[in-house]
């Protein structure tokens, strides 16, 4: 080589290391110079796969750990995202509906990881760098950590893709385009339509289709998703809510019964999606724009989600109990509403069901029967809410406008000792019969009661008005304070059978199963604990340090065995499951932490309201029973039988997605389990190697398989 050519590169080469460590520019493999003039500000972030799809949170959640995705653009807080240039090519992406940041999971740098959001901790996994690809107007994300960008699985453009961070390709799957939201607010204007300035207060809220019919909360419910619908005339709480103004056309609209808001059902803008009422949260979905292009005083209720989607009557049917749901505006008789302004109610009855009395001192405590005592006299205080039968109490109607209240766990009823009439008198437990001291006026609106007593006039009173565990229940003079204000809440009870016996009959097979012996003295799922928080104790004791994954996997393989159970019972078939779920975990021998106390222990907490380490597993345990995909937080590999005792292996990268359909398996164990049992001349046909032609799932400390092709 030439003198002049050396010198020619030398000077190139210098060139680039000067530029490199004065900062000028940053260079990565197929990618772009760093963007550094994209300014701070609110961003829609359109993905490449598709024109309509953006960056969005998984059902508009505000939890660290919320899956990130695409989804079509609705203009949704979620989908709204705060960019921050941090100087140096970097820059933050936070979520504005949550306030959280576009995170890598674990600060991992390895291809196929997940992406979610999390709280600002301004580590290398919430920083990106903004960089421009081969497609005009669009850049590619890429991570601080690594050289990966943001990607979404698949190149899919369906909406609810998962997005992670993936090896830079240059495909429309890595490519995003940054919109400008020039609105973030909820508020919308029009030139053609004349905002709603009504007060707050209480309404009626009558229908155009007909002037006898009034939007109503189905059945009187109070209950969480209870239906919206139309209802006939006649000032009820149900009919009547309470609404607020927040200004320049913006309003809630709150039951004067439950006390709970209207509200999408799902946070969804659907045409058809339906309304029903919720309790009351920081919810874009809980909010409306009321406005109106007439002179007639009914006016249009647009969700704050799209303005264009308002509250419309199905069919513009004029029948009592008619649905109502969102829909496209199109200015119909079906979706105008006339807001009637009325008393503030006050109700003193109720429909006979099973509540919760939430204090309103704090959300957490509510009143209970402590130790789940039976006994008469046994005392009644507040105790840490934990779902179980001796924390909720049927009402029901004994005339004359008062209530006999029972608890469902006792079937003992709320009695004042000694129908005593003086203030601090104690209140408890006692059987029906039927004296003044058991029955009580229930009086209140918008899902906030007090209880007065018929014998004494006093009403319900928590002592010294004390949040904690075991502060008591008495009587006192009525003095409108929070210590004497009780949320009501619809709930659900199911009474369990007495267990007396470790030989079982399982009631979803009709086969009998035995059972191990802390199946006598365990709480009882449906009377002390509820079924949710049972399997959250399950996958907690079973799978807690396997991540959220490898919590639903175990979940699911319980699914699939209840599933089992049940089919094989309606065929005829041999019964090899249970097909109730306390049944299936506690059969001899089959979970060992049935029997070894984890799994007691962590029911003892769920009872005494010291389980909120379960909020994982409760998250997939509610995963699971919505029968929603696994995305893995890990690789995985697959054995699948390939004949002759020979299997073929595969990766499931971490990010993968399985629907819960295909995670068909049915048992479990770890992997020196497993070879403990290849070893052991008792299980001869136990496979030796986690595949050897056997269909298998090896992921992070398990080994999932097919009962029936190992055994």
């Amino acid at each position: 080589m030439n003198k002049k050519v050396i010198s020619y590169l030398i000077s190139i080469i210098l060139s680039i290391s000067c530029m490199l460590q004065a900062g000028a520019v940053s260079v990565f493999a197929a990618a772009g110079p760093v963007v550094s003039t994209l300014a701070t500000g609110d961003y829609y972030i359109y993905s490449g796969v598709g024109s309509d799809k953006v960056l969005d949170i998984y059902g508009s959640a505000k939890t660290n750990g919320a899956n990130v995705i695409i989804n079509k653009y609705t203009g949704n807080p979620s989908q709204i995202f705060r960019v921050t240039n941090l100087g140096n090519g970097s820059y933050s992406i936070k979520n504005k509906n949550s306030g959280l940041m576009l995170d890598v999971y674990a600060a991992s740098v390895a291809s196929g990881t997940n992406v979610w959001q999390y709280n600002s901790n301004n580590s290398n996994a919430q920083k990106w760098s903004i960089l421009s690809s081969k497609r005009s107007g669009y850049y590619t994300i890429k991570s601080a950590l690594s050289a990966n960008v943001l990607d979404v699985y698949g190149a899919s453009n369906v909406a609810g893709s998962n997005v992670w961070v993936y090896s830079s390709n240059n495909t429309s799957a890595q490519q995003w385009k940054f919109v400008k939201a020039a609105n973030t607010s909820t508020t919308q204007t029009t030139t053609t339509n004349k905002k709603a300035t009504f007060a707050t207060g209480y309404y009626m809220i009558q229908s155009k289709v007909s002037a006898s019919r009034y939007m109503e909360v189905a059945n009187e419910s109070l209950a969480n998703n209870a239906n919206i619908q139309l209802g006939p005339t006649g000032q009820t709480a149900s009919r009547i809510f309470y609404v607020i103004n927040y200004g320049n056309g913006n309003y809630t609209i709150e039951n004067a019964l439950s006390g709970k808001r209207v509200v999408l059902a799902g946070d969804r803008t659907d045409n058809s999606t339906n309304i029903q009422q919720y309790s009351i949260k920081d919810s874009t979905a809980q909010k409306w724009y009321i406005s109106t292009p007439r002179t007639d005083g009914y006016y249009t209720i647009s969700s704050a989600l799209d303005h264009k989607k308002v509250i419309d009557v199905a069919g513009g049917n004029s029948a009592v109990g008619t649905n109502i749901a969102l829909y496209s505006l199109n200015r119909t008789n079906a979706q105008y509403w006339k807001f009637i302004k009325v008393s503030k109610p006050n109700v003193t009855s109720l429909k006979n069901g099973t509540y919760i009395l939430r204090t309103c001192v704090t959300p957490t405590f509510v009143v209970s029967v402590p130790s789940k005592s039976t006994a008469n006299s046994a005392n009644v205080a507040l105790y840490r809410n934990s779902g179980n039968n001796f924390q909720k109490w049927q009402i029901t109607s004994v005339g004359n406008g008062y209530f006999k209240i029972t608890n469902v766990g006792s079937q003992k009823v709320l009695h004042v000792k000694g129908g005593g009439k003086a203030n601090g008198t104690n209140v408890m437990q006692y059987n029906w019969i039927n004296s003044n001291a058991e029955k009580w006026k229930i009086s209140g609106d918008r899902g906030v009661y007090t209880f007065t007593n018929a014998a004494n006039g006093l009403v319900l009173d928590v002592a010294g008005g004390s949040a904690a565990n075991n502060a008591n229940i008495q009587m006192y003079t009525s003095n409108g304070s929070k210590a004497q204000k009780f949320r009501l809440e619809a709930t659900t009870a199911t009474v369990a059978a007495a267990r007396t016996s470790t030989i079982v009959k399982d009631p979803a097979t009709g086969k009998s199963f035995t059972v191990e012996k802390q199946y006598l003295t365990d709480p009882v799922v449906g009377r002390d604990v509820t079924e949710a928080d049972f399997l959250a104790a399950v996958l907690y004791t079973e799978a807690g340090d396997q991540g959220m994954s490898g919590m639903m996997m175990v979940g699911y393989v319980i699914e699939n065995r209840l599933a089992e159970g049940i089919a094989a019972a309606r065929s005829g078939n041999y019964i090899e499951y249970p097909g109730t779920l306390d049944i299936m975990i506690y059969e001899t021998t089959q979970w060992e932490v049935a029997r070894n106390g984890s799994l007691t222990n962590v029911l003892k907490d769920i009872v005494a309201g010291h389980a909120d380490y379960l909020s994982n597993a409760r998250s997939a345990a509610k995963k699971v029973l919505a029968k929603q995909s696994i995305t893995l937080e890990a690789p995985a590999t697959v054995y699948t039988g390939a004949g002759g005792g020979v299997s073929t292996t595969s990766t499931k990268n971490s990010g993968s997605v399985i629907t819960a359909s295909a995670f068909k398996y049915n048992s479990f164990m770890t992997p020196n389990a497993w070879n403990r049992f290849a070893t052991d001349g008792r299980h001869y046909k136990f496979a030796s190697g986690y595949g050897a032609g056997k269909n298998t799932f090896l992921y992070r400390g398990h080994v999932f398989f097919l009962d029936k092709e190992v055994w």
